[in-house]
């Protein structure tokens, strides 16, 4: 039963009134000696707005430096309005950041970006896995990615964007193009490595769960590796897949 005098959803309606859902509603509440009833919701509301704004900002610090502070400050707070917190933890707050600026038709390289915000974050958070060594790959071992290994075909450079700007760097012009990037983390640090179009359909295919012949012949057969990728081009790749613990056996 709710308490005497509160609908049976007053739980879900204060909820709605918080995250700038549902306008204040003040008749709940009896007010008090300094704020009255629609002041006391609104430092809520405020307080949420300002906590989870925070959170986010911090999730996507690629995105914040392609754009100015006013238009950073509105598309964060229509993002919590449509995407209110779920969880108890705050580092979830911009999982559904990418695609909803996509919904929305913002620029591709906002996009993009914050796509490798999200793939950055997760990979810092992600367990580590076992590493190989370069003689394993003697046997052709089955294999799967690290847990904290992202792959991203980008349209534009934004990875170098985002590494100038992290860097406090001024941030250079956006380039268009066809960019092939893995992320990773070595120790405590995310990075970056733009690869070969090849290297990157090999790995995307092991990512997929296919086995390693597999993933060869699926990038063969979708243009993306070529007949002079194979031998000590391709073996130098998984060297150099190893050498970043980018795989482990699966």
């Amino acid at each position: 039963m709710p308490p005497e005098g509160l609908p049976p959803d007053w739980r879900t309606r204060m909820v709605e009134m918080i995250r700038g859902a549902a306008p204040l509603d003040g008749s709940w509440f009896a007010g008090g000696p300094a704020l009255g009833p629609v002041d006391q919701i609104g430092v809520y509301r405020d307080q949420y707005r300002m906590r989870l704004g925070d959170a986010l900002i911090e999730e996507v610090p690629g995105w914040c430096a392609l754009v100015d502070e006013a238009e950073r400050d509105a598309v964060v707070a229509a993002y919590l309005s449509a995407h209110p917190s779920r969880t108890w933890t705050l580092n979830r707050v911009a999982d559904a950041f990418a695609a909803w600026l996509e919904r929305r038709g913002a620029p591709v390289e906002q996009v993009e970006m914050a796509r490798l915000d999200f793939v950055v974050q997760r990979g810092f958070e992600a367990a580590d896995g076992r590493p190989l060594r370069p003689e394993d790959l003697a046997s052709v071992p089955p294999l799967r990615l690290q847990p904290h290994v992202g792959l991203l075909r980008l349209t534009t450079d934004v990875h170098r964007a985002r590494a100038a700007a992290l860097a406090g760097r001024s941030l250079p012009e956006l380039s268009r193009g066809d960019f092939p990037v893995v992320v990773f983390r070595r120790g405590v640090r995310m990075r970056h490595w733009e690869l070969p179009l090849g290297a990157w359909a090999v790995l995307d295919g092991i990512g997929r769960g296919l086995p390693v012949g597999a993933a060869i012949e699926r990038a063969l057969v979708e243009g993306l590796l070529g007949e002079d990728d194979l031998g000590e081009r391709l073996s130098g790749w998984f060297r150099d897949f190893v050498t970043r613990d980018l795989v482990e056996r699966a």
